[in-house]
């Protein structure tokens, strides 16, 4: 299970996708809202190409 920081970044990139049942959607997005620039901070990201089978691009 990936730590909170990852899981921040992981809910913020794939919020389209993937919402997770506990906390409430509101909840979760306060709370990833303020911990995803300090995961990004301690070099968290929420891809890893060298572990990914394929290649995402960049956001604009």
């Amino acid at each position: 299970m990936p730590n909170l920081l990852q899981l921040a970044l992981v809910a913020r990139e794939f919020s389209d996708v993937i919402v997770f049942r506990s906390p409430p959607l509101v909840a979760q997005r306060a709370l990833f809202g303020v911990l995803a620039p300090i995961a990004l901070w301690r070099g968290y990201r929420a891809t890893y190409p060298q572990l990914s089978r394929t290649v995402l691009a960049p956001r604009t």
